[in-house]
C-alpha cells in the first residue's frame, strides 16, 4: 500500500494537461488583434482571455518564445510571448515586467476581461 508521501512525490511526476497548468481563468472571446513582430503584421481572431494571456485563431510562423506585439483595438497594446502553438491555434503570454505594460495596464486589462 502507498503512503501519502509516496502519491504525492509521484503526483510531481505527472504531466499536466494544457487545463491543468492554467493560472487563470479564460472567458470565451471573438476580438480582432492584430500581431506584429519583425516590421510584419498578422490580423487575427482573440478566442479566449484571461488575465495571463490571450489563445487566438491564427497561424503565426514564429517559435514559441517569441516575443511580439500585440494590438488590440479600443483596449490596448501589449508585449507577449508565444506560449504555445498548435496547428491554426497559439498561446500568447502577456509579458507583465516589459517597459511598454506597467502593472497598472496590466491590472486594467485583468479586470476588462473579468468583467466580461
Amino acid at each position: 500500500m502507498s503512503s501519502q508521501l509516496e502519491l504525492f512525490e509521484g503526483a510531481s511526476e505527472k504531466k499536466l494537461t494544457g487545463r491543468e497548468r492554467r493560472v487563470d481563468y479564460r472567458y470565451e472571446a471573438c476580438w480582432p488583434i492584430r500581431c506584429l513582430f519583425g516590421g510584419t503584421t498578422w490580423d487575427a481572431t482573440v478566442v479566449d482571455a484571461s488575465a495571463g494571456g490571450l489563445g487566438i485563431d491564427c497561424n503565426l510562423p514564429l517559435s514559441t518564445g517569441t516575443i511580439i506585439t500585440a494590438e488590440l483595438p479600443g483596449i490596448g497594446t501589449y508585449k507577449c510571448r508565444v506560449a504555445w502553438k498548435y496547428e491554426t491555434r497559439c498561446g500568447l503570454q502577456f509579458m507583465p515586467s516589459s517597459d511598454d505594460m506597467p502593472d497598472g495596464a496590466l491590472n486594467a486589462l485583468a479586470a476588462s476581461i473579468s468583467s466580461i
